[in-house]
């Protein structure tokens, strides 16, 4: 990875780096699945992408609109937080993955963590330890959300 890809990547990139090593580096010190440089910035790269390409919604739908349709990203409202979460699963490794996102109404993040932690579980108790970690690491900074959001598969 070099300093063009991070100065491409923007500041929300940047946090995310930071919340990826910082979490790899918590992994390491408790004896977890280690991931190397290229997976994080890798998966930075991916989750931007996909946040970016998911960030065009510019008002909630109806509820009528929303039968048998998958929602895009929606920002908060104005003054407010929204908490995003994901999990990935690897059944061989014994151990989920979590991170999570705290954006403001422009989409950039405020704060953004990710941890591995061991067990086997199905996507959707990963998805609400997902969730879990994300509320707490709003508490631990005093961040007051509006809304929280996961998705199952």
């Amino acid at each position: 990875m070099c300093c063009s890809g991070v100065r491409r990547l923007g500041k929300s990139g940047f946090y995310l780096i930071l919340a990826s090593i910082w979490g790899n580096r918590n992994v390491a010190i408790h004896g977890g699945f280690v991931r190397d440089a290229f997976m994080l910035y890798s998966w930075v790269v991916e989750y931007l992408a996909e946040f970016q390409g998911t960030k065009r919604c510019i008002s909630s739908p109806s509820p009528s609109s929303l039968s048998g349709q998958s929602l895009a990203w929606c920002p908060p409202s104005i003054g407010c937080l929204k908490l995003n979460s994901d999990v990935a699963i690897r059944d061989c490794f014994g151990a989920v993955g979590v991170r999570v996102a705290i954006r403001d109404l422009v989409g950039d993040i405020v704060a953004a963590a990710s941890k591995v932690l061991p067990g086997s579980f199905s996507a959707e108790v990963g998805e609400f330890l997902a969730l879990r970690e994300g509320l707490i690491l709003a508490k631990s900074l005093s961040l007051s959300l509006s809304v929280a959001s996961c998705y199952f598969v």
